[in-house]
């Protein structure tokens, strides 16, 4: 049976609704599993993609600070006008780990949405977290990849 009913509201194209609740729906789910707070920040890694950039919405008008990384920088300048508080292009920043803790108050963000299937991206995002933060993973690279569980217990 159904687990839950929503009320689509009248005008609303049932093709936006769908979008809605599949990629909404997701994106949403990702940025509660953070357990970022009003306040507190969040770093959305791949966040001009289809599912990034609903992320950003929610969390800021969730109250919480986003830090909004992506490549380009009309992507990224886009991301703002979104709501994201502070945007980092990857492509124009010499060192991403630093500008990203510098961002969030020198000490890296409160939680870390992954959206982007790119490897590199999850050392960076475990990297740049703060102490005791939390990462969750929308997407995941091809095959298989190591965690350095000392970068894990140091950054994460």
């Amino acid at each position: 049976g159904f687990k839950s009913i929503v009320h689509i509201p009248h005008g609303l194209d049932s093709l936006q609704a769908a979008a809605m609740l599949c990629a909404g729906v997701t994106s949403f789910a990702g940025v509660k599993k953070t357990n970022v707070h009003a306040g507190q920040w969040l770093a959305i890694f791949g966040a001009a993609g289809g599912l990034g950039h609903l992320a950003v919405q929610f969390a800021s008008h969730m109250g919480i600070k986003v830090c909004a990384i992506d490549q380009g920088r009309e992507r990224v300048m886009d991301l703002k006008k979104l709501g994201a508080t502070a945007v980092v292009d990857s492509n124009a920043t010499k060192n991403i780990l630093v500008n990203i803790r510098e961002i969030c108050d020198r000490q890296g963000p409160d939680g870390i949405l992954v959206i982007s299937p790119d490897l590199g991206t999850y050392k960076e995002a475990l990297l740049s977290l703060r102490p005791n933060g939390t990462v969750v993973a929308l997407s995941l690279p091809p095959g298989s990849f190591d965690v350095d569980v000392f970068d894990l217990v140091m950054h994460g």
